[in-house]
Parts: structure tokens; C-alpha cells; sequence
């Protein structure tokens, strides 16, 4: 016996140019589709039409003899509103008689959506967007890729331009990245991609693996977060600076990384980070904290004085002053 929860749409509406039932894609996606409806001893179920977007089907031709028909559509990543109609269906192209004992005959069972085609059409055409989704995002499972995390981060910056792109920040001079391969909540994307480097951020998700100088994060949330004096002295510090005693000497602070550049040549890139404490100091600080991942060698500098144009870092244990003042 057939059951439904009683709450039937119209899907589409009567055409007069062609006796028929014609279902069309308008969603952005291919939508593959079955119907069923009363036969003339019984109930039938035939599938599968691929639909093209924009394109239509007609599976069923001539005058319609029934008001009421069903129908169901897939599509990787689309919802399908169904009204708990079931009908017998097969992987392959299928004519199935019968609605009941689908899997005792070897079929399976799939959920169809009602159509009321008005009591006197002998035409009617189905929009497919009135019975079918995009699926939200999902966040996914906890544990499902790795250790639960949370933690407080600097925004590094986002990469587009490969497959997968990725987002990083620096947590304590670790670089994270979040690769955008279906895995992460993609508004976690969305709001990354509109901050700039050395934005305080904070993040959640699962903590993937841990490598010598990197770690991969799976991201379920993202926000900003309040500045502290640690991220309002790495944002002053931001830009290209020159050393005072040997010009040839630069480098650029982005976000929370110091790009160094010899005579005009990239001279290599270490992690940084504000701290309270670096190494065995601590108490006199603030510190900048330096680590390059290419070799995993450690400096520590007491940050001295940080203005708009002029900075002095006391290079730790030797106690050496050094000058830098901020390129044009």
C-alpha cells in the first residue's frame, strides 16, 4: 500500500504546445531522473533520464491520462525534496512494475515527489528547481581527519592560483595551512580570503599532521579575534626595512614571516613571532622570536623600539644593537 506525507506542489505548469509530461534542468548541474505513476494494473517506476542543464526530457509522451504523477532527481551535491513516496528503482535504465518489496525482487528503494498536473492537462512541464537543491555545506565530523584544535593564529594569506588552493597563518611560528578540497567549511575560506597578512585571527577545526616547520589543518570555524599588544607590535613592524649600518641589508615583514633580501636577492625566509619570552630569556621583553624552516635554526632579538620609520632590535645572547629604518 502505497504511503506519502500529504504535502504536494505543484511543480511546473500545463503546456498546451505538446500533449506530454516534460521535465526541464534549470539548475547549474546534471540532474539524473526517474518517474512513476499508475498503471493501468498497477503501479511503475521507469529510469533514468541524464539531463543536461537547460535541456529537457519527456518521459512520458502523448495526452496524459493521470492527474497526478512522481518523480525523483540526483545530483552530486543537490538536495532532493522528496515527500516519502517510494518507488522500486535499479542502478541501471529500469521499467520496474510494482511499488512494493523492492529489495526482496532485487531493486531499490528511493523516495519520489508528487505532481499535480490539474485535473484536465494533457500537458505539463516540471521544473526541476522546485523539487531540488544545492546541499548546505557540511562541517565535518569531529575526529573525522584528526585531532580536534583550536587555538589563537596570525593570518598569513591565501593561494588560489593552484588546485588545491590553501590558506595559511602562523601559530607561535608554525605555518598552518587549510587546504580548499571539500574538506573545510568553505566560508572559513570566504572570510580568510578578505583579511590582510597579520590580521589576529582565531581558528577550530581538526589538526591533520605535524611536520618540522608546517602543520595541516582542517578548518570548521574561523573569525577574527581582539588585537593584543604582541599583534599591534607585529603590525607595526609590517613593511620593507633597511639595515642602518649596511643598506644592502633588507627585508619584509609580511604577516607574520621576514622575507630577507641581500643587494636586491632573496636571501631566505624565517617565521616570526611577538613574544613575551624566546629561548631562555624572559622578562625583559617584549621578544621577536625567528625561526628559519629551512635549517630549524632559532633567533631571539629584544624588540627595543618600534616606530614608524625607525626600529632597534637587541640581538640575543650577544647583546648587539641593531638599527633598521623603513624603506619609502
Amino acid at each position: 500500500m502505497r504511503q506519502w506525507i500529504w504535502a504536494a506542489v505543484t511543480v511546473g505548469i500545463p503546456c498546451a504546445a505538446y500533449a506530454e509530461l516534460e521535465v526541464c534542468n534549470d539548475t547549474e548541474v546534471r540532474q539524473t531522473v526517474a518517474i512513476g505513476y499508475k498503471g493501468q494494473d498497477d503501479w511503475v517506476s521507469e529510469g533514468w533520464w541524464n539531463i543536461q542543464p537547460g535541456d529537457c526530457a519527456t518521459p512520458v509522451k502523448g495526452d496524459l491520462t493521470r492527474r497526478y504523477y512522481y518523480i525523483m532527481s540526483k545530483a552530486s551535491g543537490w538536495v532532493f525534496d522528496d515527500e516519502n513516496i517510494v518507488f522500486c528503482t535499479t542502478s541501471d535504465a529500469f521499467t520496474i512494475v510494482g511499488d512494493e518489496d523492492c529489495e526482496a525482487r532485487g531493486h531499490r528503494k528511493d523516495r519520489f515527489a508528487k505532481i499535480d498536473t490539474g485535473k484536465t492537462a494533457k500537458a505539463f512541464n516540471v521544473a526541476l528547481s522546485a523539487v531540488t537543491r544545492p546541499a548546505p555545506p557540511q562541517e565535518p565530523e569531529p575526529g573525522q581527519y584528526g585531532e580536534p584544535f583550536s587555538d589563537a593564529a596570525t593570518f598569513q594569506g591565501c593561494n588560489t592560483d593552484i588546485d588545491p588552493g590553501y590558506c595559511s597563518f602562523y601559530i607561535d611560528a608554525t605555518k598552518f595551512f587549510a587546504y580548499d578540497d571539500g574538506r573545510s567549511n568553505p566560508y572559513a575560506f570566504k572570510l580568510l580570503m578578505d583579511l590582510n597578512p597579520g590580521t589576529p585571527v582565531s581558528v577550530e577545526g581538526e589538526l591533520v599532521g605535524v611536520f618540522d616547520a608546517t602543520a595541516e589543518l582542517v578548518l570548521s570555524e574561523v573569525d577574527t579575534r581582539a588585537w593584543t599588544e604582541a599583534d599591534g607590535l607585529l603590525d607595526q613592524m609590517q613593511g620593507y626595512w633597511y639595515a642602518v649600518d649596511d643598506p644592502a641589508s633588507q627585508f619584509n615583514i609580511l604577516g607574520a614571516e621576514r622575507i630577507g633580501y641581500y643587494d636586491g636577492n632573496y636571501s631566505g625566509t624565517e617565521a616570526i613571532a611577538v613574544r613575551e619570552w624566546c629561548d631562555a630569556f624572559e622578562g625583559d621583553g617584549p621578544y621577536l622570536y625567528a625561526r628559519d624552516p629551512e635549517n630549524g635554526e632559532q633567533y631571539c632579538y629584544q624588540i627595543t623600539y618600534v616606530g614608524d620609520l625607525d626600529m632597534t632590535l637587541m640581538y640575543l645572547p650577544a647583546g648587539r644593537f641593531l638599527d633598521y629604518r623603513r624603506l619609502d
